[in-house]
């Protein structure tokens, strides 16, 4: 009798516990539901970029890129009255700070602003150069609706405007040819899955290391590529975009450019570099050149200090594949295949030891030497943490590359061989 008492209990508290559950669910239910707190889809506008350029005096000007909701519609591409439908279009918006000229957008714009499907962030360069983006960054991590999971670029010799309204061929849209364009593994920048506005903050406030950005332009500087009917024009440069090298930033204010050739160089010594990364070099007697795939690059950029001197050591190695070669040697000889590999480990030994010396000049570190100083020699850091600047200028760079040849294409011999 006892049991049964027991089980009746135990089953009479299961059934008010499931009583309680069904009733706060319903409460949620009717609560998240209520007609006072659901914004329906259509609307929302989505906003999938979002450009920021220096205004007039103090001001700043965004341009934002939104999916189009008519084209959404009728689906991409879809022909009306007036023709095709572009997929996206941008607005512009101008105020005293980013969150004014936010919120003067939305008193022109009949749905609500909606940024949870933003793709990328594009800063002129005047902007980036002159104010600087620590306004930019200030609001963009404080809105509870935007993510620091995207994309972070600065347009070179152009603005924010120009790049996000530039009508591209192929993708027909600026936002999705730049994504493309980052995560191409054989581009030419060879960053591996790009640069996101979290991959800056942190450098910038939590590493203490100088951060950088992706680069954006135009291939033809002036054209006009806004108009929809320009992208059925037979020539496509006018209407593109390319990536360029890495905007270097001292804090938050961008100073300088890697170059292409620096910014890959950059993504070895950092461990950023792409699996597959293009690479041209000088054939050994400086008659011609090697163009060369590195893949699996391994290795480590590694500083030390002992006393007052500071050392960077790198160590990489790496196979490649010939794409091309002017050289007159006999890949057949073992002396023309060696001659060959010392030639492409000598000249990105060069590389990456004139990208860390660019560095070193402008007086930033971008490398995360300082960090990883912290990090490994905590002692010796502590004693020589105020003398860093000094260090810095005087540091070593030793480099040892090691590139072999995994595969020289689908011929041995070429066209240039010595008889």
């Amino acid at each position: 009798m006892v049991g049964r008492s027991k089980k009746k209990e135990k089953g009479r508290w299961l059934t008010m516990k499931a009583v309680y559950t069904i009733f706060i669910f319903t409460v949620m239910v009717f609560t998240l539901a209520g007609c006072s707190g659901r914004i329906e889809l259509n609307d929302l506008l989505l906003i999938t970029s979002v450009g920021i350029d220096k205004g007039e005096g103090d001001r700043v000007k965004l341009t934002f890129q939104a999916t189009n909701p008519q084209a959404q519609a009728g689906g991409q591409g879809s022909s009306g009255a007036g023709g095709s439908t572009n997929p996206d279009y941008t607005f512009e918006s101008e105020g005293y700070s980013v969150n004014e000229a936010v919120n003067n957008a939305r008193n022109f714009i009949s749905r609500k602003l909606f940024f949870s499907q933003m793709s990328m962030l594009v800063v002129g360069e005047e902007m980036a150069k002159e104010k600087g983006v620590k306004e930019i960054l200030d609001f963009l991590e404080r809105h509870y609706e935007i993510r620091d999971n995207y994309f972070f670029l600065i347009a070179k010799d152009s603005s924010a405007k120009e790049i996000l309204s530039t009508l591209t061929p192929i993708e027909n849209n600026s936002s999705k040819t730049i994504e493309k364009l980052i995560n191409i593994s054989e581009g030419s920048v060879g960053i591996k899955d790009g640069i996101t506005l979290e991959n800056f903050i942190r450098w910038l406030y939590g590493e203490k290391r100088s951060p950088v950005a992706l680069g954006i332009k135009k291939k033809e500087k002036n054209s006009n590529v806004s108009n929809f009917d320009t992208l059925n024009d037979i020539d496509g440069n006018p209407n593109s975009i390319q990536l360029t090298g890495l905007a270097l930033f001292n804090e938050d204010k961008q100073v300088d450019w890697f170059t292409k050739k620096e910014s890959s160089a950059w993504g070895v010594l950092t461990g950023r570099s792409a699996d597959i990364q293009n690479f041209t070099f000088h054939c050994p007697d400086g008659d011609g050149r090697i163009g060369i795939l590195l893949k699996d690059i391994k290795g480590k950029a590694v500083p030390t200090l002992k006393g007052n001197q500071l050392t960077y050591r790198i160590k990489m190695s790496g196979q490649m594949n010939l794409q091309e070669m002017s050289c007159r040697l006999k890949l057949t000889e073992e002396q023309g295949a060696n001659a060959i590999q010392t030639a492409v480990s000598k000249g990105l030994e060069k590389q990456l030891v004139e990208t860390v010396r660019k560095a070193q000049k402008l007086k930033l570190d971008f490398f995360g030497i300082q960090s990883q100083l912290f990090k490994n020699h905590p002692k010796s850091w502590e004693k020589q943490k105020d003398n860093w600047e000094a260090l810095y200028q005087e540091m070593k760079v030793k480099a040892d590359v090691q590139v072999y040849i995994e595969s020289p294409g689908a011929r041995l011999e070429n066209n240039y061989e010595s008889k």
